[in-house]
């Protein structure tokens, strides 16, 4: 069962840091504004222990920024985040973002073996 709850990090400015918990697990989720004008959203992602192959950095999971508009996808290892990551700026969230590697767009394959685009 999901609970959200609303919780508000340092000044007004910031906005809102809206964080989504199970009862297994703890996601932060965070909207902030570019430079451009363009609102993205930005959340942890801890892999599942499921035995997938999860490169060595990625390992203690990953910020995920996605623009409202759907366009891309950016990963950045938590190696690299600060701590309290949710609480920043937009303006120091922006600055995460254009360092984040572009994620590939996950394909899966069809019968016929031709790979084809998951839907996210």
């Amino acid at each position: 069962m999901l609970r959200r709850d609303i919780a508000r990090a340092g000044p007004p400015a910031l906005g809102m840091i809206e964080v989504t918990t199970t009862r297994r697990s703890f996601m932060p989720m965070r909207s902030f504004v570019d430079r451009a004008g363009e609102r993205w959203v930005v959340w942890s992602v801890l892999p599942q222990q499921s035995g997938a192959r999860v490169p060595s950095p990625l390992r203690a999971g990953w910020l995920c920024f996605a623009p409202e508009n759907g366009e891309a996808r950016y990963r950045l290892p938590m190696s690299e985040a600060p701590l309290g990551w949710e609480a920043l700026a937009d303006q120091r969230l922006d600055l995460l973002c254009r360092v984040a590697a572009v994620l590939a767009s996950p394909v899966i394959p069809t019968a016929s073996g031709a790979p084809t685009e998951l839907e996210s």
